[in-house]
């Protein structure tokens, strides 16, 4: 294949001496001058090279000439991005390592960025930090797609912005992808104060995270905003303030109106994030879920993320994947808000709600499967996603089925819902 691979750096020397100070730097994030953006870069001269598919192309290229192998080391990376016409794009620069917990072990990686300057690729607000999906479990390639557009329908204060690309790493098509924001306080973002906090249910914690347990969670809380130490103010105040719900919720007086969990834990989009998480029905939610909390304020869900095992596509949970049965039921907290009968109440009728538009939701998801057909396909071609368990031997099929699983799903919580 032809050698795709642009560089910034004109002489030889330049690069020998970029290359010692990225060996020099390998364990951690790099960091350079800012880039200047180059508009409107003369890439159909190597579009015969690769095939084309309606999405525009991200080309990646390691400085090094390196790959990108592990979860912890950035590489020093420079990223051109096709515009929508295809006629032209951007240059900027990069540091990128791998992402992702079960994904990372597919053939197929998922990839972080931390850009040196603020992009706003596809008319996104600019910021530094993005990711690409790889959605490799999902033979629609569309199951993130759909459930963030769920969330655009909800009253979800932030989802996150994702656009489909085709990958191309150290001139390697890689196939189809979803640039998508990082989940990340900021004001176009997860819109907090510098002071509150982004937390995150983790099943799948680093060492290098900064993690405390609550007795009736089954997975640790980690801490992503603001920056912390274990055992320093803000680390005590987020750990306490979350320690002291479960306490409540776990107390015999846990509906009381003014004492109770309702106290310190937002209504609304607590039981917003449950009806849309039953609707798709992810598994990783059990054990995994964005949180904010607000000093002086409460407990809020969110953002949604991570929706590739969704719509019954789950590897390890089997009851995810039947259209009967309340998904969170059986996870302690849930098992507590159940019992409360203003939660169910305002869960039937924020359910009401998406169930008027479960027509306008397959709708979207059936315009997504046109748009990327051709380029899932490639992706097929290239990753041989087909092999192994699926729900048909046909892209198309794999979109029907995940249609009428949605139908049926939407039917039988209709009936849950009335009879709670």
């Amino acid at each position: 294949m032809k050698n795709l691979h642009f560089c910034l750096l004109k002489s030889g020397l330049l690069l020998a001496i970029a290359i010692a100070f990225l060996n020099a730097c390998s364990n951690s994030e790099v960091e350079f001058d800012a880039v200047e953006f180059v508009d409107n870069i003369a890439l159909k001269e190597v579009s015969s090279s690769y095939p084309y598919t309606g999405l525009p192309y991200i080309f990646i290229d390691v400085v090094d000439g390196s790959g990108i192998t592990n979860k912890t080391d950035y590489k020093y990376v420079e990223v051109r991005i096709w515009n929508e016409a295809q006629d032209g794009g951007v240059l900027v620069k990069c540091n990128v390592k791998g992402r992702g917990n079960s994904t990372w072990i597919t053939p197929k990686k998922p990839y972080r960025l931390k850009c040196v300057d603020k992009i706003s690729p596809y008319s996104f607000p600019e910021d530094k930090n993005w990711v690409l999906l790889a959605n490799h479990y999902d033979k629609t390639m569309a199951r993130n797609a759909l459930a963030y557009y769920i969330s655009t329908l909800s009253n979800a204060r932030y989802t996150p912005r994702t656009h489909f690309v085709e990958l191309v790493l150290n001139s390697e098509h890689l196939g189809t992808y979803q640039l998508a924001e990082k989940v990340r306080v900021g004001k176009n973002r997860v819109n907090i104060g510098k002071k509150d906090f982004l937390l995150e249910l983790d099943n799948h914690p680093s060492s290098s995270d900064v993690i405390f347990t609550v007795k009736h969670l089954t997975k640790p809380v980690k801490i992503h905003h603001p920056d912390v130490i274990e055992g320093d103010e803000d680390f005590n105040y987020a750990k306490n303030a979350i320690q002291k719900i479960d306490s409540v919720l776990f107390s015999d007086n846990f509906l009381d109106p003014d004492e109770g969990y309702k106290k310190y834990v937002d209504l609304p989009s607590l039981v917003e994030w449950f009806v849309v998480t039953e609707i798709v029905k992810n598994p990783s939610n059990v054990v995994n879920w964005y949180m904010t909390y607000e000093r002086g304020g409460k407990l809020k869900m969110g953002p949604f993320w991570d929706y590739d095992l969704a719509f019954a596509n789950s590897l390890w949970l089997a009851e995810a994947n039947l259209t009967e049965g309340f998904l969170m039921e059986t996870v302690p907290w849930f098992t507590r808000f159940l019992k409360d009968s203003r939660f169910i109440q305002m869960a039937k009728e924020r359910f009401g709600y998406f169930y008027a538009r479960k027509d306008e939701i397959v709708a979207y998801l059936d315009e997504t499967a046109r748009q990327i057909k051709l380029s899932a396909s490639i992706n097929n071609e290239i990753w041989d996603v087909f092999e192994g368990r699926n729900f048909s031997s046909s892209y198309d099929g794999e979109v029907e089925f995940t249609k009428k699983w949605i139908l049926d799903r939407f039917e039988w919580l209709k009936g849950a819902f009335q009879e709670l």
